[in-house]
């Protein structure tokens, strides 16, 4: 961890930034960031990602690991099929797909290989930092209400875990979005829907791969 703490601090050192200006600039504390420089602990994926889309140089510098046991696509962001697609800024917007697929909130949508975009949507600026590996996508199902409605249109993440929360996930090859919580030696399901009961899976099960984290849903009106 040593090593990869010095590999942060030079990034930042060659930026002639202080630690303050530095963490203003990626969006994190001045705590946070003397954390990484002192090894105390590692950057999240959506940091590094950050830090690559400022155009720091961020090879060899390894990020935060999930709980032990828990399998996340990582950076990959294939995982959505978005491995050809890029993100891009539109009149002073950040703008990412809108993909074909759907994530079920219910019994499960299967994930093909590769999807095509059937348009792009507007985020928040703030998301900017996780450059092409954002998609929005549509929601199936009724598990995850009254949070998230059947045709509401989500916001999410490849990274993998990123603490408990809403995550995009794989199960046996089909993609659900569904409330994440852990236990030890455990990953915990949840839907929202209190009709629905919640199910435990090892954390080493691989049938079960996290996608990432749902940032922002687009509510359809009623």
């Amino acid at each position: 961890m040593q090593e990869n703490s010095e590999k942060l601090k030079q990034i930042r050192l060659k930026s002639g930034k202080s630690q303050a200006e530095f963490a203003k600039e990626i969006g994190v504390s001045q705590r946070t960031w003397s954390a990484y420089e002192s090894g105390e602990t590692r950057p999240k994926m959506a940091i590094l990602l950050a830090l690559e889309n400022l155009g720091y140089d961020i090879s060899g510098v390894e990020a935060g690991s999930a709980p032990h046991g828990i399998k996340s696509a990582g950076a990959a962001a294939d995982a959505l099929g978005q491995n050809h697609f890029e993100s891009k800024v539109e009149s002073g917007d950040f703008v990412i797909p809108i993909l074909e697929q759907s994530l079920s909130a219910g019994h499960g949508k299967e994930l093909p290989e590769k999807d095509s975009p059937t348009g792009y949507i507007a985020v928040p600026k703030e998301l900017k930092r996780y450059g092409n590996n954002l998609a929005a996508l549509y929601v199936s199902g009724d598990s995850m209400e009254p949070t998230l409605h059947r045709g509401d249109l989500i916001v999410c993440d490849s990274c993998g875990w990123d603490g408990e929360g809403i995550y995009a996930l794989r199960m046996n090859g089909e993609g659900f979005v569904k409330r994440l919580s852990q236990k030890p030696g455990k990953l915990v399901v949840i839907s929202d829907n209190p009709k629905y009961a919640p199910w435990e899976e090892n954390a080493d099960n691989t049938s079960l791969e996290i996608i990432g984290r749902v940032h922002y849903a687009l509510k359809k009106a009623e």
